[in-house]
């Protein structure tokens, strides 16, 4: 008898611990969704009239925006493929608006996950304005691509705005994603 309630005494003292709780959260294995892909000042890229500042509808078609079914999956190595490479390259050559759009990463990207930031190595640029929201269902990246690409030859990142005016776009790409069920 002594010794089953020194087995169940001992069992409750180092099997139960009141300061566990639930495990940290991971992202590997998670996948999160593109559902925008915005920037700050509106544009007519696509030379349809309509200024817009979502650029899923200035590209016409999400196939460029969809280097990996469009989607950040993070990996189980401290990797993630990740949507900021596929992204509309603009500037204005003459009097026209000339847009492509640059290739998605071959390789992913390297992070380092900090509550609630998330950095991102892509090659020699690094991201540094990655959230996750308290919920873990959203991620909401930031970049400036002048910052980011100054390698793209032969754009500028001009546009014209609903003036007809010739800007230099400066403000941020803002990509919004959501956890994938």
């Amino acid at each position: 008898m002594k010794n089953s309630l020194l087995l169940l005494l001992l069992t409750l003292l180092f099997g139960c611990n009141a300061d566990d709780g639930p495990a940290p959260f991971s992202l590997e294995g998670k996948t999160y969704i593109v559902v925008a892909y915005e920037v700050e000042e509106s544009m007519d890229l696509n030379g349809d009239g309509i200024f817009s500042t979502d650029l899923i509808i200035e590209n016409n078609s999400e196939a460029s925006l969809v280097p990996f079914g469009k989607r950040m999956q993070f990996l189980n190595d401290g990797r993630a493929y990740y949507p900021l490479n596929d992204f509309p390259i603009f500037g204005v050559v003459g009097e026209e608006q000339v847009t492509s759009y640059g290739a998605p990463a071959a390789e992913p990207a390297s992070y380092v996950f900090n509550r609630p930031n998330i950095r991102f190595s892509l090659g020699d640029s690094i991201t540094s304005n990655t959230i996750l929201s308290d919920d873990n269902q959203i991620i909401i990246t930031r970049f400036k691509p002048t910052e980011l690409f100054s390698y793209v030859d032969n754009f500028d990142w001009r546009y014209f705005n609903e003036s007809g005016e010739i800007e230099t776009y400066i403000g941020d790409f803002i990509i919004t994603l959501e956890l994938q069920d």
